[in-house]
């Protein structure tokens, strides 16, 4: 029994790391995305409402939806960049959140951005970003 007690501390601690090790590694969804508003970025921090490209069709939703979906958490310091543009997500359920796009040439990795959120980064997936520049292209 005094071997179970000095031992619960320990064992609490561990727990309560193991937990805190719990983060996500891909960006999360939040419901059915009903519309993806696109604008040229004028930076972290904020999202420019003055929109190019405006979308509720069902395929141009899905692929911004799976992008999101696939894109993967990286260790990457960003805040030397601009983001080139900001995404405003709605979904279904009324609720919205604001990405930035980093796009870099078409042989480098490219990175979504929480807005608010500039410290965690994720990357996005080669055959996803190519997706995403032909809706741009074709939208501007």
């Amino acid at each position: 029994m005094k071997r179970f007690i000095l031992m619960f501390p320990f064992i609490c601690i561990l727990f309560t790391l193991l937990g805190c090790q719990s983060e996500t590694t891909e960006m999360v969804v939040l419901d059915k995305i009903t519309k993806i508003s696109v604008s040229n970025s004028d930076g972290f921090g904020r999202l420019n409402e003055n929109y190019i490209f405006s979308s509720q069709e069902n395929k141009i939703t899905s692929i911004f939806e799976g992008t999101i979906e696939r894109s993967t958490l990286v260790n990457k310091e960003i805040s030397q960049v601009t983001p080139d543009y900001d995404i405003l997500v709605e979904y279904e359920n009324q609720d919205s959140q604001g990405l930035h796009l980093i796009l870099e040439s078409s042989d480098q990795e490219s990175y979504l951005t929480y807005i608010g959120y500039e410290d965690k980064v994720y990357r996005i997936s080669q055959n996803d970003i190519e997706s995403v520049r032909g809706l741009l292209k074709r939208g501007t």
